[in-house]
């Protein structure tokens, strides 16, 4: 491999253009086509919109400190061949670091270039001083993960997308006489709180938008909503009489709306979908609906409740010593 790499002019380089995000923009299109959704579609047109010139004198000026994206490009012969988006996170006064959009033109491939870019990648994490990098894998995509398993990294947890879309059809109307849905009460709130900890550990939630702030009961705060015309939506559900899950849910300006779930492992199969159909129906906004959860827990009942798995991510992680 090292004999066919050097046979040819290439170097590995930092993005450093509009140009650069440009061609990076088709290779990533290129490379991920057959998966990309409405907001990969969105991203990939936020980059394109970087990418047409200023041609006056400000925008020449300023064209170097315009790139909106940091990390890393494979360039043979003149032409960007591959990619590694390097992308930083800070929460709670630590600093975290995703590997992402690690692509390789398909006439480039098997040539080693995504494990070059990824070894580059993380030698400047590990100079920046920082002792571990993260990056997220579909679980379908058995060579990456045997990559990147090949490096060091290992698997932390598995989470499963899932989503309704209003092309499925109304959400059905479910009822199980085990099961009540109520407006969630503040009392409710300590319990939420901690199963939100255990469904959205803290190893993962540096990279989601989950606020448990903004979720937290607050009467000045709902009643602000109400004046504005706004909603804030936080449903309980009861197995007879104990609390089982709360959802509360999370408007968004993404392709869908979010919704954060926690429940009780004991009872959701037949708990989701009576509180997930319930908060869908309330909505009735024709927008998206999307649930970020453990993989393979509770399958049964989100499909029942009407959502689709959309995809399914091994989150990795490397520790410097």
């Amino acid at each position: 491999m090292e004999a066919a790499l050097s046979s040819s002019r290439h170097h590995i380089r930092p993005v450093r253009s509009r140009k650069d995000i440009l061609a990076v923009a088709d290779l990533i299109e290129i490379c991920f086509a057959d998966h990309m959704d409405v907001d990969g579609r969105e991203y990939i047109r936020y980059l394109r919109r970087f990418a047409v010139p200023d041609e006056g004198l400000a925008g020449r000026l300023l064209e170097p400190f315009q790139v909106p994206v940091r990390g890393l490009v494979w360039e043979e012969d003149g032409q960007i061949v591959g990619n590694l988006s390097l992308i930083t996170f800070n929460r709670q006064g630590k600093r975290y670091t995703l590997i992402a959009n690690v692509a390789t033109h398909p006439a480039y491939r098997r040539r080693g270039i995504a494990r070059r870019l990824t070894e580059s990648a993380l030698q400047q994490i590990r100079e920046r001083g920082e002792h571990e990098a993260w990056l997220h894998v579909r679980e379908d995509n058995p060579a990456a993960i045997q990559l990147y398993q090949s490096l060091g990294f290992e698997e932390r947890c598995r989470r499963t997308s899932w989503l309704w879309e209003p092309q499925y059809g109304f959400l059905p109307k479910i009822k199980n006489d085990m099961v009540h849905v109520f407006a969630r009460q503040a009392s409710d709130w300590p319990q939420q709180s901690r199963w939100l900890d255990e469904t959205y550990p803290s190893e993962i939630t540096w990279n989601l938008s989950l606020d448990k702030n903004r979720l937290k009961p607050n009467f000045w705060k709902d009643l602000w909503h109400w004046l504005n015309g706004g909603e804030a939506m936080h449903l309980s559900a009861r197995w007879k009489n104990d609390l089982a899950a709360v959802v509360s849910w999370q408007p968004t300006s993404a392709y869908a709306d979010i919704l954060w779930l926690a429940a009780a492992p004991a009872h959701e199969e037949e708990v989701i979908p009576v509180l997930l159909t319930s908060a869908g129906r309330r909505l009735r906004n024709g927008r998206p609906l999307t649930v970020n959860y453990p993989a393979q827990r509770a399958a049964e009942g989100f499909r029942r409740a009407g959502f689709q798995p959309h995809v399914t991510l091994i989150w990795m992680r490397i520790q410097f010593s």
